[in-house]
């Protein structure tokens, strides 16, 4: 058990050290994008926020992680299990919010692309994108060279406001148009027109649809591998929370370093009796009797004699006993001088 323990306790600390650089990378991609104007005012600042604000959140996770089964300590890895289970969640309504709006992409897209049809909220989703598209291609002056498109498979796009060069990036790479989104029926021709020919000239609607038919392309072809890459990524994080709450409940009662707090006795009042002042074969006898158990007793030094202070045993005689029965000294009363010697005391205890 301790093996697993110890094993759990590594695969934790290892895990999220690697969620910890990766929130850190995610951190400083968000400021980046935050230092370019252009495209963080393209979305509108919320994509840079949303990264700045994913990535924040995971390495607060992974320090809680890391500390947690470092110290092997509940107040750690207890909200450290909360928190990924969270995760899970806000993951998988991430994935099914994707599948929505492309579901809705595929709902317009067969109704040539009429928003009418759509709900008010995802007919939102897709004036937000499209108004975003409108904007930077307003500011960025594109030209495009349609014939390379379908020669060389590749869209030569250009701005005049090299400001927004990323933009034109952004179209050579997800709105090319090929010769299948020339087909009848395509869902590029329901978005452009059925009439519509690589002679035309290139207009905002035109390339709007030319990146909407690629976006919905890339999804359909990447399904598969979202749906895995999601569930992957959702399991290994259940098990990060298995393997916390398995340390937390296989914790040791004792944590390292504590020690446990004894408290001193009670120093016991003397209880004096005859038997400790007994000395068998002694001689004397008389008002006072010598102190024999091994050697010394009660902090009393060998052969220091010492009174009974005001005993209030009874009497031998009293319970019918001889002299020659006591089994221990007879007991006595010292008088007063004896009692105000200061020989007979022993030391102050």
């Amino acid at each position: 058990m301790r093996v697993w323990r110890t094993l759990s306790r590594g695969i934790l600390v290892f895990t999220n050290v690697l969620f910890l650089l990766l929130g850190a990378v995610l951190v400083t991609l968000g400021g980046y994008m935050i230092s370019i104007p252009d495209l963080n005012a393209f979305s509108d600042g919320g994509i840079s926020s949303a990264i700045i604000t994913c990535g924040s959140l995971i390495v607060l996770i992974a320090l809680l992680g890391c500390c947690g089964a470092q110290w092997d300590s509940k107040v750690f890895l207890f909200p450290y299990a909360m928190l990924v289970i969270v995760s899970v969640v806000a993951q998988f309504a991430l994935a099914g919010f994707m599948y929505h709006v492309h579901g809705a992409l595929l709902k317009v897209a067969a109704l040539n692309f009429d928003l009418s049809v759509l709900s008010a909220g995802d007919r939102g989703i897709l004036k937000w994108i499209n108004h975003r598209f409108a904007a930077a291609y307003d500011h960025c002056g594109l030209s495009v060279d349609l014939g390379m498109s379908l020669n060389d498979h590749a869209l030569v796009a250009t701005c005049r406001n090299t400001e927004y060069s990323w933009f034109a990036a952004f179209i050579e790479n997800n709105c090319r148009i090929s010769a299948s989104d020339l087909q009848p029926g395509s869902t590029f021709l329901s978005c452009a027109g059925a009439n519509f020919s690589m002679s035309d000239s290139v207009t905002e609607h035109t390339m709007i649809c030319a990146c909407e038919s690629r976006m919905i392309q890339w999804v359909d072809d990447q399904s598969l591998l979202i749906a895995v890459f999601v569930g992957a990524v959702a399991f290994f994080e259940i098990v990060l929370v298995f393997l916390s709450c398995y340390v937390m409940c296989s914790r040791r009662g004792r944590h390292q370093g504590y020690h446990e707090i004894r408290m001193p006795l009670k120093q016991q009042p003397y209880n004096p009796h005859p038997r400790n002042y007994y000395t068998y074969g002694s001689s004397q006898s008389g008002d006072n009797v010598s102190v024999n158990n091994g050697g010394h007793a009660f902090g009393f030094q060998p052969g220091q004699q010492q009174p009974l202070y005001n005993n209030t045993q009874p009497s031998y005689a009293a319970m019918g006993t001889t002299t020659a029965s006591y089994p221990f000294a007879k007991p006595v009363n010292p008088s007063q001088d004896a009692m105000n010697s200061k020989q007979i005391y022993g030391p102050s205890i």
